[in-house]
């Protein structure tokens, strides 16, 4: 028969070091992941605006119709930034191509920026674009013929407001841009004065 060990568990020593190697662990890695979070905001928000870009230039050709896609600020709403995709062609009353949800007009998708993660620039006329049935974007009211071409520039928030400056480089900025052919294209914003 096999004897018990007078033995059993952990001594208060053993415990006391294991405590303490897991609260230098904690005090070491919750700063870089507080650092890093905003970074991860920041890609996934322009990952997302690409991806809305992307399905509403798809969702215009399939449908044989108008969608636009809106780029709102709204000051005293939570979340404030909210990026909608639609079908803008007049259904319900609306007036069609004017980059404004109205009427009986389509939602297809719309989606929040994260705390932190704010617009730096937009450069679509009034902060929407069109994409038309070919999938070719146009200005609100363009009729076809006003080409459609900007871009919206994200960034992480300032405690003090506005974007993080310039000195830890282009992490803190993504640009999303769509060509006049309808080219979407990402990028890290690289060398600006801020």
């Amino acid at each position: 028969m096999k004897k018990l060990s007078a033995r059993c568990g952990f001594t208060l020593p053993e415990l006391m070091t294991t405590i303490a190697i897991i609260s230098i662990l904690i005090a070491i890695g919750t700063p870089v992941i507080q650092h890093t979070l905003p970074t991860i905001r920041l890609r996934s928000s322009a990952h997302n605006i690409y991806s809305t870009l992307m399905l509403a230039k798809a969702e215009a050709m399939r449908l044989g119709s108008t969608v636009a896609v809106r780029f709102d600020n709204v000051p005293n709403a939570t979340p404030p930034n909210i990026i909608r995709a639609f079908v803008d062609d007049g259904a319900g009353g609306g007036i069609a191509g004017d980059g404004t949800i109205n009427g009986g007009e389509r939602l297809l998708t719309t989606s929040f920026l994260p705390d932190r993660i704010i617009y730096d620039q937009i450069t679509f006329i009034n902060s929407a674009l069109i994409y038309t049935p070919r999938g070719i974007p146009v200005r609100p009211g363009g009729g076809g013929g006003a080409l459609g071409a900007g871009r919206v520039t994200l960034c992480i928030e300032a405690r003090a407001g506005g974007c993080m400056g310039n000195a830890n480089g282009p992490r803190y900025r993504r640009t999303i841009s769509v060509s006049t052919a309808g080219r979407v294209q990402m990028a890290e914003v690289e060398n600006r004065n801020f």
